[in-house]
């Protein structure tokens, strides 16, 4: 857009003089002077009609009240460009204080004011958005009409839902151009096809950053996987390690249909062959889903062998759907950190005295896979002290804000996630 003299003096021109040439401002496109308009008018609080809209020739628009003679005409110039010739005056309509509602002030415009905000930030609240809005115009808008910002924003980010898909391998293969070291996967669905196009199946991704580090984590990663909540369904299969601090490492990421037995022994075989180094055995903690369960069967030709450990808080959470005594929740958990034999015993005794014939049950159910479980059991220490997959639990919250994005926001929110988090581990390193 091209200003001639600054916005303040064309202001000053335009409410003492509506026939001076200095007034004209260019615009490249028509749509150009509608946001410069519409912003002007919020700014200001002047809203507007559209009185004559014909994109090869004028644009003018007037106050809202017919009583008012404010009025802004713009005319195409032999040039192409767009340019305000006329202002009259005065304005009479322009109140001090904001009100509820602007007639600019719609959620088209927004979501392009949103655009900076939105991309930096994908996971931001709708209420936080209102906030900006009201620091930004001095209007209050409803939760609804920024919802609806935020969406359009995202698809002019990162396009719409369906575009996003057809548009994620595209992104990764971009992001992998300059992160030397990254490997990702994009699967279409076998026999299906849309509009001639490929359909969505399976992506997964890692980073060589990941890789790297994990060379030098201990031999431990947890598993999980979470809804999508967006437009479509599926699911995201994550998998994270953890350093000698105590600190996740962000391992590998998938998107998958649907959470099942295929979908797990793929993403587990690319996770053993692209992240794990070749002959390292490594312990994988997890909940007890058929598919992990299925995935971690599998065998793969010289590589580590895999020791697979539960997660001992979804077991309690088991016990007491079957009993429905919550206190045996820490009872349960008691049991299982217990490194001792005898103290194992002595307090699944106990546990067995305060749980009902369901509960007996369910913990006999167990008895033949104690290794799985129990840290007393825990042949060759693989757990390495980890009870539980709050690793990837603690990661999924952190994705909670993003799983209704489309899936080219996923990952870009995943890149950037792990290149602060990389930063900050640096930051802080020792050597």
């Amino acid at each position: 857009m091209e200003i001639a003299g600054d916005d303040e003096s064309f202001i000053e021109e335009i409410a003492e003089d509506s026939g001076d040439d200095r007034l004209g401002i260019l615009f490249a496109t028509m749509d150009e002077l509608k946001s410069w308009l519409q912003e002007y008018s919020i700014v200001h609080n002047r809203p507007f009609r559209v009185i004559n809209s014909f994109k090869e020739k004028r644009y003018t628009v007037a106050c809202e009240e017919q009583q008012c003679g404010w009025r802004v005409c713009a005319r195409k110039t032999k040039a192409g460009k767009w340019k305000i010739t006329s202002v009259k005056q005065p304005h009479v309509c322009a109140t001090a204080e904001a009100e509820e509602n602007h007639l600019q002030l719609n959620s088209r415009f927004i979501a392009r004011q949103l655009c900076p905000v939105v991309k930096h930030m994908p996971t931001i609240t709708v209420s936080a958005l209102v906030v900006i809005i009201f620091q930004r115009y001095n209007y209050y808008i409803k939760y609804g009409k920024a919802w609806r910002a935020k969406q359009r924003a995202l698809e002019i980010i990162f396009e719409n839902w369906e575009e996003a898909y057809e548009c994620l391998p595209i992104m990764l293969n971009a992001i992998r151009a300059v992160n030397l070291g990254m490997h990702f996967e994009y699967l279409p669905k076998e026999g299906e096809t849309r509009n001639g196009s490929q359909v969505f199946g399976r992506a997964f991704w890692t980073f060589g950053q990941s890789i790297e580090a994990f060379k030098h984590c201990r031999p431990i990663v947890s598993i999980d996987g979470t809804f999508l909540t967006g437009k479509f369904e599926g699911t995201m299969l994550i998998c994270i390690g953890t350093d000698a601090e105590d600190q996740l490492v962000p391992l590998a990421f998938a998107i998958v249909r649907k959470e099942d037995t295929d979908s797990w022994c793929w993403f587990h075989r690319l996770v053993r062959q692209v992240v794990i180094d070749l002959g390292r055995d490594v312990c994988v903690i997890s909940d007890r889903h058929a598919g992990i369960l299925n995935a971690i069967e599998q065998e793969i030709s010289s590589y580590g062998q895999i020791h697979h450990r539960w997660c001992t808080r979804h077991l309690a959470q088991n016990l007491i759907r079957r009993d429905h005594t919550k206190d045996n929740f820490k009872l349960f958990e008691e049991v299982c950190r217990q490194q001792e034999v005898q103290l194992f015993k002595d307090k699944l005794d106990a546990l067995k005295l305060a749980t009902n014939v369901d509960g007996r049950q369910f913990l006999s159910e167990l008895m033949a896979s104690k290794d799985k479980w129990s840290l007393a059991y825990d042949t060759g220490g693989w757990r390495w002290g980890f009870m539980t997959s709050n690793m990837a639990e603690m990661f999924n919250s952190l994705l909670r804000g993003c799983r209704g994005l489309p899936v080219t926001a996923i990952a870009s929110f995943t890149f950037y996630k792990l290149n602060s988090w990389f930063v900050s581990r640096k930051k802080y390193a020792r050597f």
